[in-house]
Parts: C-alpha cells; sequence; structure tokens
C-alpha cells in the first residue's frame, strides 16, 4: 500500500516508500525511469510497522520514520541510497498507531507531525530536529478532544510549511506555518 511521498534521492534514483499491511513491514521500490523497480527493505518491528516516511539527510544516507503498534515511532537509517537498512530502533516520539509524516526543511533541519499519545489521535504535534532526528522540540497543534490524523507536510517554494491533516474525521484542514 501507499502512504507517503516519493523521494528523488542526490543520486538521480526515485525512493517510494510502500507497505505490506498483512505482515506490517515496510518496503522500498527504487527506480531511474519510473519504470523498472528494485524492491528493498523489508523492515519490522517487535509488533510490526507501516506507513514509513522518508528523507535524505545528505548523500546516500536515508532516515525512515515509521508507524508501529509499539507505542513509539521507529527509526532505520539507510546508508546506500535505500539498498540496505538498519535494524528499526524506537524514537522517543510517541505513537498510537497513527499516521505520521516527516520532512526535511530547506534549512536542513527535520518536521515530523505526529500525535504525542500511547493510545489516542489526539494531540496532533509537530516536532522540530537539528541533529538528525535524534532529539525534538515539540510544539502542539491541536488539542482537542477527537481525532486529528493522517497528517501530509510539505514546505513551499517560499519557506511555508504546509499541513494537511484529518480534522475531528469530519474533514480535511490545511494549516500554513512558517518555522525560524
Amino acid at each position: 500500500m501507499i502512504r507517503n511521498k516519493l523521494i528523488r534521492l542526490s543520486n538521480g534514483e526515485i525512493l517510494f516508500p510502500i507497505y505490506d499491511e498483512i505482515n506490517w513491514r515496510a518496503i522500498f521500490g527504487i527506480s531511474k525511469d519510473l519504470k523498472d523497480w528494485k524492491f528493498a527493505g523489508y523492515i519490522t518491528t517487535p509488533k510490526g510497522c507501516i506507513q514509513p516516511a522518508v528523507v535524505e539527510l545528505e548523500d546516500g544516507h536515508l532516515l525512515c520514520f515509521l508507524r508501529t503498534r509499539d507505542g513509539f515511532i521507529y527509526r532505520s537509517d539507510s546508508y546506500d541510497y535505500g539498498r540496505t537498512w538498519s535494524k528499526a530502533e524506537p524514537t522517543d516520539l510517541k505513537n498510537p498507531n497513527s499516521g505520521i509524516d516527516l520532512i526535511k526543511l530547506k534549512d536542513g533541519r527535520l518536521l515530523v507531525v505526529f500525535n504525542d499519545s500511547f493510545e489516542k489521535r489526539t494531540p496532533l504535534n509537530i516536532g522540530i530536529s537539528g541533529d538528525n532526528g535524534r532529539t525534538w522540540k515539540i510544539w502542539n497543534l491541536e488539542i482537542d478532544e477527537g481525532e486529528f490524523s493522517y497528517p501530509s507536510v510539505i514546505q513551499s517554494s517560499d519557506g511555508l510549511i504546509h499541513l494537511v491533516y484529518t480534522y475531528k474525521r469530519e474533514t480535511i484542514k490545511h494549516v500554513i506555518l512558517s518555522v525560524k
């Protein structure tokens, strides 16, 4: 299945993060021409993971964050453009088995959108990291009761952050932010 964005890597290849919801594992398609694909990854966690979100930290070094049933967002790193991946390890970021998204900002910092909870899809939070995802400064975006889920985030050419997510299972909300 598909959830998060394809990314063009520094070597010109396209990395397509996909997942297997039967076996709860992350898989990556790699292609130069969007016609021929090689598959790699097959990452899992103790209770399983899906919906990988990937950024390229530097040439060939990829960071993948994973939605899990383990209570935390897990991470895995690749140092060969996604062909092999490290064993997935938990981050300090909570995950109640809900969707996440991750981007690398133009200034090199990382931005993650997630639910900072073990059980609910509230609150919805934004985290920014200046150390490749090891530590985070976290802000609340939505703190009301209800579900805030399936975030998708990009940074536009003017530097603004555009975030869309399911708002209380009633509508889709679009938020525009600037980061400093």
